[in-house]
């Protein structure tokens, strides 16, 4: 994922691992909620995030490509996130189960989605693909994401960086460059971060194309 410039993060580099691949791994979905009928609408929007709405149908009528795309969304994403009352409270309950996914927006025409990912501390993605352009920001609390790259010739899935995301900390993607990731909440209370997807979740149910099993570490050889 890429950062807005003036994000600080905690990266480590260069760990290399060893996967099987076979079959794609059926995906794996975390807790949902979502009534559609009033997600689809501004029946449980906040008037910051009805705004915000209102600006990515402009910046999706402005600019075509999907670089661009998402590299505006994550510049007004970062100022939505420094609002209050960005979310419902009904979009910010947890579930001891999973994380939990809230569906608040979907564009009428389904070309994006705005979603909330509610976490309570330990609960994690698998690692996984992307099935189209994904733009972050962290609410509140803690995120560690872990970033992947995967050898096809080879199915060497190397760890290329670790990030510590923080409230207000912005990064986006566009597939499948930076694509493989698995974000856990590593802090000591509940993380929500709000995601901008440029399809129609609610018709998807996720924004995950594939997941992938952890890997495996490969033993280094000594002298």
């Amino acid at each position: 994922m890429r950062s807005l410039p003036g994000a600080k993060h905690k990266r480590f580099l260069g760990k290399r691992f060893l996967i099987v691949i076979g079959r794609p791994i059926p995906r794996v979905s975390c807790s949902e909620s979502a009534d559609l009928r009033l997600a689809q609408g501004f029946g449980m929007l906040t008037e910051p995030m009805r705004n915000f709405v209102r600006e990515l149908d402009r910046l999706h009528r402005e600019a075509a490509d999907p670089q661009a795309r998402a590299e505006r969304v994550s510049e007004r994403l970062r100022s939505l996130l420094a609002a209050d009352d960005v979310l419902d409270p009904r979009h910010t309950e947890p579930d001891p189960r999973a994380y939990r996914q809230h569906l608040v927006h979907v564009d009428a025409q389904g070309r994006f989605s705005v979603v909330a990912l509610v976490w309570l501390p330990g609960q994690e993605t698998p690692i996984h693909s992307h099935v189209c352009w994904c733009v972050v920001g962290v609410l509140t609390g803690l995120e560690a994401e872990t970033r992947y790259q995967l050898d096809p010739v080879t199915g060497e899935l190397a760890e290329t960086e670790r990030a510590i995301n923080m409230p207000g900390d912005v990064c986006w993607l566009v597939p499948p460059d930076e694509d493989i990731h698995k974000v856990r909440n590593d802090g000591q209370s509940i993380a929500v971060s709000l995601h901008v997807y440029g399809t129609d979740i609610g018709r998807l149910g996720s924004s995950i194309n594939r997941t992938y099993r952890e890997p495996i570490p490969v033993a280094s050889s000594k002298a």
